[in-house]
């Protein structure tokens, strides 16, 4: 009876000190910042992680994973040609990316048009596509952005690691019946990471000056991208694949850490020899439970 006593004792014991440990997962982009190449073949310890005082642990470092991005962008005044150029060029990006990508594609300006599917078959989603830019002159006047991502972050559903939104803009909200702080706390909460990119310069914008001048809103948005492990910057295609790249880190939580929590991550000793100018991109807040993969040997991007 005693010896009973003291198995099931242990085994309680086993399993509680087992639940105290949680395993997340985020997306981390390493950059050379003097080239601005992708940093290569890092492997789980060439990261160090922190929580605090307490070490996270890195288990896996996955380059090449398959993550699902939602497209974002505003379409009013196509009348100037650098935003029509933009409009174009990305909706032409959108479509051709490669095979097995999971993409969904929306258009917005007071309203938005999304998408039916995070669609990975190329014909398919430029069917898709070819939909929603038809509707793109039914949306008004006017950018809806905080409404949009809104639909956008509920658009995902349950989300996954790697869910990534990225929001082509001229970054000025006249037109949302949500508030920036709203927005800010439900991304934050979601883990899901924000992109965005400017479809034009600050000068060419004219927003609601009555209420709050446009630099307000990009800086909220500049803002929502660091926190979320993203970036901002003006449009550009060689950024459009952003979205893909970097690796999904797999984060074993410090004992007994639960709920939402600051990190710092960094390369480690030898990583930073090699790499001395390098920027790391990620999110400023890590969660557990975490969003799982549902199988995390078949995270592998398409070929």
């Amino acid at each position: 009876m005693r010896r009973a006593f003291w198995i099931s004792f242990l085994l309680v014991f086993a399993v509680g000190a087992f639940a105290q440990r949680c395993t997340t997962y985020s997306i981390v982009e390493a950059l050379d910042r003097k080239t601005g190449d992708d940093i290569n073949n890092l492997h789980p310890d060439d990261f160090q992680a922190t929580m605090g005082d307490h070490p996270v642990t890195v288990v896996s470092a996955t380059q090449n994973f398959d993550n699902r991005v939602l497209v974002l962008l505003q379409t009013d005044d196509m009348r100037r040609e650098r935003v029509e150029d933009t409009v174009n060029l990305v909706t032409r990006m959108v479509r051709q990316a490669p095979q097995g990508r999971r993409v969904a594609f929306a258009v917005f300006s007071k309203r938005s048009k999304f998408g039916r599917s995070f669609n990975p078959d190329v014909k398919q989603r430029a069917a898709e596509i070819s939909e929603v830019i038809e509707e793109a002159p039914a949306m008004g006047s006017g950018a809806a952005v905080y409404d949009v991502l809104h639909e956008g972050i509920k658009f995902f559903g349950a989300v996954q690691p790697g869910d990534t939104i990225m929001l082509i803009s001229d970054g000025y909200d006249d037109s949302s019946h949500r508030g920036a702080s709203q927005l800010e706390k439900e991304l934050e909460t979601s883990g899901i990471r924000l992109l965005v990119m400017m479809r034009q310069p600050l000068s060419h914008v004219t927003g609601n000056f009555l209420w709050k001048a446009p630099e307000q809103d990009r800086a909220v948005l500049e803002r929502m991208s660091v926190r979320t492990g993203g970036a901002y910057t003006m449009f550009g295609a060689h950024l459009f694949d952003f979205a893909w790249r970097g690796y999904l880190l797999g984060l074993e939580m410090p004992d007994g850490k639960s709920g939402t929590h600051s990190w710092k991550l960094k390369l480690g000793p030898l990583a930073s020899e090699v790499h001395r100018r390098h920027t790391l991109y990620y999110p400023q807040k890590l969660r557990c439970p975490g969003n799982v993969p549902q199988s995390v040997a078949n995270i592998n991007a398409p070929q």
